[in-house]
């Protein structure tokens, strides 16, 4: 009995998930904002590769750790991606800036087509994606994982393609996502919460401003 089933759960692919209509940024008395744009990155789920996972960690550890964290002043910021849903989002975290941040997303598809970097500094991104894929992890977080796993379908051999691919990136596969990028930005939808004043400076970006102070 209970809410446990004998046997792994079937990946399910499509799912229905809420449209936005518009750009939508919500106005509170925080001195900071949070930015974010996401959307459907994937068609399908079996577009997913380890490349992608190196292609995060790239972004996420280098271009917008420089543009967002160390030039735009935030205090972090990081992509996340669902391999099942194919959704993708980008996120700035005590961000003093809103309009700096999305021009720094808008600009990812032209930073991945001038992608280059040693054969060294490229490897350690590379083992940055793995180690982020699969951790070293406690005994306890190893039981949660494994639960995780069966619930969502996952098995060995998953991990084994994924972490193969990441291995085998090559800094060409990087560049060929900048197309990927750019069409994802053009159906992408804009979303921030935080200081009134910060966002309504870049208002424009925006169909819609909603206060919640």
């Amino acid at each position: 009995g209970g809410l446990m089933s004998d046997g792994p759960a079937e990946i399910v692919h499509d799912r229905d998930y809420p449209f936005f209509k518009g750009n939508e940024a919500f106005l509170t008395s925080s001195e900071v904002a949070f930015v974010s744009m996401g959307g459907n990155f994937l068609e399908k789920a079996s577009d997913y590769k380890g490349s992608l996972e190196v292609v995060k960690n790239y972004l996420s550890s280098d271009y917008l750790f420089e543009n967002v964290r160390l030039k735009g002043g935030a205090y972090g910021a990081w992509i996340y991606f669902n391999p099942f849903s194919g959704f993708l989002s980008m996120t700035s975290y005590r961000d003093p800036n809103v309009g700096k941040t999305v021009e720094a997303y808008k600009k990812i598809p032209q930073n991945l087509e001038k992608f280059r970097m040693s054969e060294e500094s490229f490897t350690s991104i590379k083992i940055g994606a793995y180690a982020a894929f699969d951790p070293l992890l406690s005994p306890f977080a190893k039981g949660k994982k494994a639960r995780e796993d069966m619930l969502t379908g996952i098995d060995q051999e998953y991990v084994e393609k994924t972490v193969c691919g990441i291995l085998n990136t090559k800094q060409k596969d990087i560049i060929e996502y900048a197309g990927l990028f750019r069409e994802f930005l053009e159906r992408s939808i804009i979303t921030a919460i935080g200081n009134a004043d910060k966002i309504k400076k870049d208002g424009a970006i925006f169909d819609k401003l909603t206060e919640i102070i």
